[in-house]
């Protein structure tokens, strides 16, 4: 069913730029209660939007023809993946 809704949505500019919108107002809305804990603006956004692209990567992998992971699984991958990326040494 998954699969079904995002190609119905990835079919339409006006049903792309709602979830756009409605991903926005998420991102805006964790932004806001990390800071309510006590982070800086600057921390709370920088983990609200890598927790999203962490999100958006392992969904896209999750609902990918022939993919049969669990979503969770997809989740803790992509986060293994940025951390290798960011943990790297730079030259």
């Amino acid at each position: 069913m998954v699969r079904a809704r995002q190609a119905i949505i990835e079919s339409s500019p006006e049903l792309q730029e709602r979830e756009l919108r409605k991903s926005g107002s998420l991102a805006a809305a964790v932004t806001a209660a990390l800071r309510a804990r006590g982070l800086d603006g600057t921390t709370a956004t920088l983990a609200t939007e890598s927790g999203a692209t962490v999100f958006r990567a392992a969904f896209a992998r999750w609902i990918a023809p022939g993919s049969d992971a669990p979503l969770s699984d997809l989740i803790a991958e992509v986060a293994a993946e940025l951390r290798a990326i960011t943990s790297a040494p730079t030259p």
